[in-house]
């Protein structure tokens, strides 16, 4: 099982960290949704501090609508990168989709002051423009 020997490996090296990665990307793209969940806690489990691992796979959970779990891992991903626009316009993006919209509002807010230069404006006002004010 694919899995088992990555999660082994990453407990001894970065590069099993990195092994566990791609068999996330890998299965995401593939569509294996169960077996991108599986790869990604496991390095948020091996790698706590991981940012990235816990971004993606707020990512993955909205994309399979457990926007609730989504919260929780994206909120983890914000405490440990409070300086990444792009990790509050997920969090953004899976509170509104829960219906959460004043949250979804507050996060979009935070990452435009984090960012309001790059794409974070440009891909975030297209979503948020049907928001009540």
């Amino acid at each position: 099982h694919a899995l088992g020997y990555y999660k082994s490996a990453a407990r001894t090296s970065g590069a099993g960290i990195s092994k566990l990665n791609s068999l996330a990307e890998h299965a995401y793209a593939e569509n294996n949704y169960r077996l991108a969940e599986a790869a990604l806690r496991s390095v948020a489990q091996i790698v706590p501090d991981s940012a990235e691992a816990r971004r993606t796979l707020g990512v993955l959970l909205v994309k399979k609508g457990r926007y609730d779990d989504a919260i929780t891992e994206l909120q983890a991903a914000g405490k440990l990168a409070p300086g990444s626009a792009d990790v509050f316009v997920d969090l953004a993006i899976a509170c509104d989709r829960a219906g959460k919209h004043d949250q979804a509002r507050t996060a979009f807010e935070y990452a435009l002051r984090i960012d309001p230069e790059i794409g974070v404006r440009r891909r975030m006002t297209a979503y948020f423009r049907n928001l009540e004010p």
